[in-house]
């Protein structure tokens, strides 16, 4: 019409071809959007599934008593928007609620222990414990119980934490005695069960050590266990080398030690380190003179901290501070004078400008120039008599002395042996590789570092057998060589004994790093 006639005419478009069109439309876009939603359902489940819910929980127990977090993280609108940016998918990982995260850390306390408690029944060997008391921040006490023994799978000896139990002064207000340390002792025993398994004690110098061991025996006692409490209570060598130092230096007469220590009773609740440390202080005031430069240092370190205004004038013009000796941490007292040497320089500005209140404490340059050796040789220039009389006398102390005291320590062994392990009765084992040892050609038992087994071993006691043996050499510890399965099989209850001793902790050091951890969990805002 149009090309003809030029006669336009409006075409309307069938309305079931408009609503089939719609309709097409309607279902493509549809199809889009289920495709979208699928795409979306399939990338949430794949992320949701690369999730490991108990090792992220796991994760966050740990992130939360590592760094010693608040409990109330689980609120942090912070760490939940970190979460959710790792993996959308993990946004409910961790509840809102405030208890959230003290439950699980509850809950995989429980499991750890747990995993402890079996290793502890299982290992065959002695667990040596040592314990302290602690007074925290929030005016608490705290009785600190360690472990130490060895791994019955590793092969290896490990420290473990027991219980870190409030003392609540049962026997008193405040009281923290032996009777009452050895009342959370026998609970933590008992809640492990492994009051069987107790081997030696180790602590420090303080009398109420002594009282719980004694108790301790009476309670082992009367489970059936012997535990002789003399000659299972190790005192903590580090304790005993300290008060020993602290009297060489700062006592200055026998007299005066032989007071200080008068006046130490040896009670249930005596502090032999504390008391000492007491009896001495008038003493050690005037030690720090007498030392010269290592009490001239140590009296300008304390001049600075008590002071804000001085410490951190010296720290911005020095970069650091000096620091300072403590008891605790004995090489303090080098860090502290090898710093000095270090900011010499920064040290006589100091002096200088605070020379009035240094006056007696002033460094000279000839004090300073002679190096590293200068200030400790100092101390040791003050007792050369004691250096000159030891070393004089070395040989007659030994040859009259020390052989004696030797056979003294070996009864004492053979003894312990009779006693404990003579008789011990083990798991039936076969003598097959004690056999094969026996038929080895003694190239092959050198080249073992294994010739320690004669012919005759059977018909001797194990003891007597090992002692005769002449010495070997050996390529790794004492307590590692008795762990090897060649010695337990040749030595199977002097190996026993072996690793009992050997794995004894020397000193009561483990509970004190506790402390220091638990000095920064317990804050203000868990108190």
């Amino acid at each position: 019409m149009h090309c003809i006639h030029g006669i336009e005419l409006e075409v309307h478009e069938h309305p079931i071809k408009k609503r089939r069109d719609r309709l097409i439309q309607d279902a493509f876009a549809k199809a889009g959007e289920v495709h979208a939603a699928k795409q979306l359902a399939k990338r949430e489940e794949t992320l949701r599934h690369a999730i490991n819910h108990k090792a992220a929980l796991e994760a966050l127990i740990q992130f939360v008593t590592v760094r010693n977090l608040s409990y109330n993280c689980s609120s942090w609108p912070e760490l939940h928007a970190l979460i959710s940016a790792v993996n959308p998918a993990a946004d409910d990982l961790i509840s809102l609620s405030h208890g959230s995260i003290q439950k699980l850390v509850s809950n995989s306390f429980c499991i750890h222990k747990d995993m402890l408690r079996r290793k502890l029944q299982s290992t065959p060997w002695k667990l040596h414990l040592s314990a302290d008391v602690w007074s925290a921040p929030n005016h608490k006490a705290f009785l600190g119980i360690c472990v130490k023994f060895v791994d019955p799978d590793t092969k290896e000896a490990l420290q473990a934490l027991l219980a870190l139990s409030e003392l609540p002064g049962l026997d008193g207000p405040g009281s923290h005695g032996g009777a009452e340390q050895c009342k959370l002792l026998q609970h933590v025993l008992e809640d492990y069960n492994i009051w069987n398994k107790v081997g030696f004690y180790t602590g420090d110098n303080h009398g109420s050590n002594d009282k719980l061991c004694r108790l301790l025996a009476n309670y082992l006692q009367g489970k059936g266990v012997d535990w002789e409490a003399k000659t299972r209570r190790i005192w903590c060598h580090g304790h005993i080398v300290n008060l020993a130092v602290q009297a060489f230096l700062f006592i200055d007469s026998k007299e005066a030690a032989r007071e200080a220590l008068e006046h130490i009773e040896d009670t249930d609740e005596s502090a032999f380190g504390t008391d000492f440390s007491e009896r001495i202080k008038p003493q050690r005031a005037q030690g720090w003179r007498r030392l010269e430069p290592l009490g001239k240092v140590h009296n300008i370190s304390i001049h600075m901290r008590e002071n804000d205004y001085r410490w951190n004038e010296f720290k911005k013009r020095a970069g650091r501070s000096l620091g300072l000796d403590n008891d605790t941490r004995w090489n303090s007292w080098f860090l502290l004078l090898d710093t000095t040497l270090n900011l010499q320089s920064y040290v006589e500005w100091y002096q200088k400008k605070y020379y009035q209140d240094l006056r007696d404490d002033y460094l000279t340059p000839d004090e300073c120039s002679r190096g590293d050796a200068r200030i400790p040789s100092t101390v040791l220039e003050d007792h050369s008599a004691y250096r000159g009389n030891t070393l004089a006398t070395s040989h007659y102390g030994a040859a009259l002395q020390l052989l004696g005291l030797y056979s003294i320590i070996l009864e004492g062994v053979r003894k312990h042996w009779k006693d404990y392990y003579h008789e011990l009765p083990l798991p039936t084992t076969t003598p097959q590789l004690r056999d094969e040892i026996r038929r080895l050609h003694e190239y092959d038992l050198l080249a073992r570092e294994l010739d320690v087994v004669s012919p005759s071993m059977c018909e001797l006691d194990e003891y007597d057998a090992f002692t005769t043996q002449p010495p070997i050499f050996i390529d790794c510890s004492p307590l590692s060589w008795w762990l090897r399965e060649e010695q337990q099989q040749t030595y199977p209850r002097l190996s026993r004994m072996a690793v009992d001793i050997l794995s004894i902790q020397a000193m009561s050091a483990e509970p004190e790093r506790v402390f220091s951890g638990a000095r920064r969990t317990i804050s203000w805002d868990r108190c």
